[in-house]
């Protein structure tokens, strides 16, 4: 199935941006996950929160909770997140966040996915082998070039490429789309407490 084009996409687009912080306590077997709502790339809307399994599967119930229980719901228009698992490896159904909550979903990573450094991961966590039959589902992140030679690796749900390259544009002011630095800056400080 070909992916919709969103209608419009104004330059004050609400991105919701969902990060952990990349910080998984040793001894800790819950993981902060923050989403925040942003206007674009210039204004912060929002801060959202929940708290996921380190080694768990329940990151995709979670961020659907999250965001359907926020104020914000009504508004968003894309989901972007900073990687496919959380925690030490709670792996997102990118299909199932896009089948329940009716919004486009954007994987942005800096670095292309070690795809055999995460599977070892996932065989060795809790519910391997299912979370490994949906990493199958995922296949190969997109290269994604946009604004002047800049790039990202993406993984797309509901959302076609020119899309994605546009809400990049209007997101991104140094290198990283600004909802997901702050919310990588936010969870960040919320692993140390």
């Amino acid at each position: 199935m070909k992916p919709a084009s969103l209608r419009t996409i104004k330059s004050e687009i609400r991105v919701v941006g969902i990060d952990d912080g990349n910080s998984v306590s040793v001894g800790k077997d819950k993981v902060s996950l923050v989403g925040v709502v942003f206007r674009g790339g210039r204004w912060l809307d929002g801060v959202l929160r929940t708290k996921i399994k380190a080694d768990g599967s329940d990151v995709t119930r979670k961020i659907v909770r999250m965001i359907k229980n926020s104020g914000h719901y009504g508004q968003i228009r894309v989901l972007m997140l900073s990687k496919i698992f959380f925690g030490k490896s709670n792996l997102v159904d990118l299909q199932y966040l896009f089948k329940k909550l009716e919004k486009p979903v954007m994987v942005c990573m800096s670095k292309s996915l070690n795809v055999g450094r995460l599977k070892k991961r996932l065989e060795s966590s809790c519910e391997g082998k299912d979370k490994l039959k949906l990493l199958k589902t995922f296949g190969t992140p997109l290269r994604l070039e946009y604004d002047k030679g800049k790039h990202v690796y993406v993984f797309l749900c509901g959302i076609n490429e020119a899309d994605a390259k546009e809400i990049l544009n209007l997101t991104v002011r140094d290198s990283v789309p600004e909802p997901l630095r702050v919310a990588k800056l936010i969870a960040s400080a919320l692993q140390k407490v």
